[in-house]
């Protein structure tokens, strides 16, 4: 920013068209004190986009600090409603990359909608912290928000409980089906649950509760013909047998 206010244009390999409040918020060592220069000089900068339609809190939802997440959002609390080109709102990027419970909930207080807004693949912050290994009181603070999370589809058909299993997040499937045992019943075109876990190669601690809470899936076949003991014997899954 030049003495008198003019915002200038940092060049970048990628030119992704970054202004200086941009390349401090990407840092996860972003200096306050730079920040807070940047901020006092040009506060319009704040809902400036680079070329793939990041705001400055936008990139510091997925570098940034809890300390630079919250000045930013009170310096301009209607960012937090302002998505990127792939319709991801600060609450998604949040969430995909392992942001804590405090980080989440500061999202949520600017723009509460932003739970429920899918991005372009379909995925709602909480689809992305079950596919993102995000800390478990993230998920639950999520799911208790609002109840209809935990049921949505993405794009492809999947609903948390299913990326759950599908990246192994042992954990989050025991809460969410403590939370909703229906979710054992819930089918994937043909597929129950089961069928899924199996196919992604699980670990044994969720086959065996799935097994648990609903026994009869083993049997369950889906429009080939197979049950989950057919899926584990094709793809030699020993430990997986002995569940079933």
């Amino acid at each position: 920013v030049d003495t008198d206010g003019t915002v200038f244009f940092c060049p970048s390999e990628k030119n992704e068209k970054m202004l200086p409040i941009h390349m401090c918020c990407k840092r996860e060592d972003c200096s306050t004190d730079t920040l807070h220069y940047l901020v006092e000089r040009a506060k319009l900068t704040l809902k400036f986009r680079t070329k793939t339609g990041a705001t400055p809190l936008l990139l510091a939802a997925k570098h940034g600090t809890v300390n630079t997440i919250q000045y930013l959002l009170q310096q301009d609390p209607a960012t937090a409603s302002m998505c990127d080109l792939d319709n991801n709102y600060p609450l998604h990027v949040a969430c995909k990359n392992q942001q804590p419970g405090r980080v989440i909930r500061l999202f949520l207080d600017a723009y509460p909608n932003a739970s429920l807004l899918p991005n372009a693949e379909g995925y709602t912050p909480l689809h992305l912290c079950c596919q993102n290994q995000a800390p478990l009181d993230v998920v639950k603070h999520l799911v208790d928000f609002d109840e209809r999370l935990v049921h949505a589809p993405t794009n492809n058909g999947h609903n948390v409980f299913l990326l759950a299993i599908k990246h192994g997040e042992s954990k989050m499937v025991k809460y969410l089906v403590t939370k909703h045992p229906s979710l054992v019943e819930e089918k994937y075109g043909t597929w129950l649950p089961l069928h899924f876990a199996v196919w992604n190669k699980a670990p044994k601690e969720i086959i065996k509760l799935l097994v648990q809470k609903l026994p009869e899936a083993k049997l369950q076949k889906d429009s080939l013909g197979r049950t989950p003991l057919d899926m584990a014997d094709s793809k030699g899954l020993s430990d997986d047998l002995k569940v079933l």
